[in-house]
């Protein structure tokens, strides 16, 4: 079924909808009330107490379309949010322009929680049941995250003690390979988990590269590394067998 005939039930539904006020008992009364004013909480309007001043403190220094410097105040916004316009493009912009709350419809509480939860490794499932969110929100949201965060650490390089270690996380149900007799695999090291290296510096610096699917090899972590460790860096490995190779081939650096 495509997404334009599929019916999506509202995150502030429930199983009392469309029922008269006097059928459901104190219970569901009670548990309907909560639900709903939770949901209304999170979806205020966006209009609310301390945003104008949040995005009103990052200052343009260019125009986020063209990149021109010319440009100028244009007033504010309904919600008190500053505008600017700028001359080259002939296009006004706001200090969320190109950032991850443009266009946003939700509070910037809704997104800082959600980041929140996103970093802490939170299932989509979950925060979308956890925070009354429609099921296409989170999605998304996450979307919008991954072209943020896409190309961050390409200038990160590690120096002095760098220390590299991995760790493995499985894939999604619908992606995971089979055997031939159409089993699953099995093993910590198996190619149902994608391996992710993390290494990480005494200068507070750290880098987290994907090193494919399952175990790690010396190869697999210098392609991922390789450009991030800086020359004459002494590697620490934590003696395991997989990684020892690796951190012999990468002393050469």
């Amino acid at each position: 079924m495509s997404g334009k005939n599929r019916h999506w039930v509202a995150p502030s539904a429930t199983p009392w909808d469309g029922k008269d006020e006097g059928e459901p008992g104190p219970a569901e009364t009670i548990v309907k009330a909560c639900h709903r004013s939770i949901y209304r909480y999170r979806h205020a309007s966006t209009d609310l107490k301390g945003e104008a001043e949040f995005f009103n403190a990052y200052i343009r220094d260019a125009c986020p379309r063209c990149g021109s410097l010319r440009f100028k105040g244009n007033g504010k916004d309904s919600n008190g949010i500053r505008r600017w316009w700028c001359h080259s493009c002939k296009t006004s912009f706001t200090p969320a322009t190109g950032t991850i709350f443009e266009g946003r419809k939700l509070p910037v509480a809704d997104w800082t929680e959600f980041l929140l939860e996103a970093f802490a490794f939170e299932s989509m499932g979950g925060m979308t049941r956890a925070n009354r969110r429609a099921v296409t929100t989170v999605p998304y949201w996450m979307a919008k995250l991954f072209a943020v965060l896409e190309g961050v650490q390409d200038g990160v390089g590690l120096s002095g003690t760098v220390q590299i270690d991995e760790t493995l996380y499985p894939l999604a149900a619908k992606d995971q390979p089979l055997m031939p007799d159409g089993s699953k695999m099995r093993g910590g090291y198996s190619r149902s988990k994608i391996c992710i290296g993390v290494g990480c510096d005494g200068n507070g610096r750290s880098v987290f590269r994907r090193e494919g699917l399952g175990k790690t090899s010396g190869a697999k972590t210098m392609a991922a590394f390789g450009s991030h460790i800086a020359p004459s860096s002494r590697l620490v490995h934590d003696k395991e067998n997989a990684g020892t190779g690796c951190w012999r081939g990468s002393l050469a650096l």
